[in-house]
């Protein structure tokens, strides 16, 4: 067993070696048969395979790092995330600042299961803060100062509400 000061003092080739064997050691110890682990629970041979098989895609270079190999590293053309997310929270804005309830907005936009309604909690809480600069930024190049009020004010009514709705209280 290397200790953490031996390990400092590794070159980067040496490093990479070591942690090549302590995985290689790793599956095979998890190929072997089945068997307690400490707290009296077992590991499941579906686990167990699932963990070795990954173990050895990224020893044999077919992934790239141990995220690829346990399928936890988004593959090249995935979805973007954010720019969904940005669609969606551009239609549930400005029905925000109008003052509906969260229920209301969900109807007006066609969101009806739970996860559609945790997708559209999502979007809001990862988006709300870029589409108020965006809407602050507007506003000041119209710098029109009875609009700028307005917007304070819904600003502060709308991170109240948004509050709420990220505590599931509305």
């Amino acid at each position: 067993m290397t200790t953490p000061e031996e390990a400092e003092e590794l070159t980067p080739d040496e490093a990479i070696k070591l942690l090549a064997n302590h995985l290689h050691n790793l599956r095979k110890e998890i190929r072997r048969d089945e068997r307690p682990v400490p707290g009296g629970y077992s590991v499941y041979s579906r686990e167990k395979d699932f963990v070795a098989d990954a173990i050895e895609k990224f020893l044999s270079g077919e992934a790239k790092s141990l995220d690829a190999a346990f399928g936890v590293e988004p593959r090249r053309g995935a979805p973007n995330k954010h720019a969904k997310h940005m669609a969606l929270a551009r239609k549930i804005y400005p029905l925000l600042l109008q003052g509906l309830r969260w229920k209301d907005i969900l109807n007006k936009i066609g969101v009806k299961a739970h996860e559609d309604d945790s997708t559209a909690r999502r979007a809001i809480k990862e988006c709300l803060p870029e589409l108020m600069v965006e809407d602050i930024t507007a506003l000041l190049r119209k710098s029109d100062a009875r609009e700028i009020a307005a917007r304070k004010k819904a600003s502060k009514a709308l991170i109240k509400k948004f509050n709420a709705i990220i505590d599931g209280s509305n």
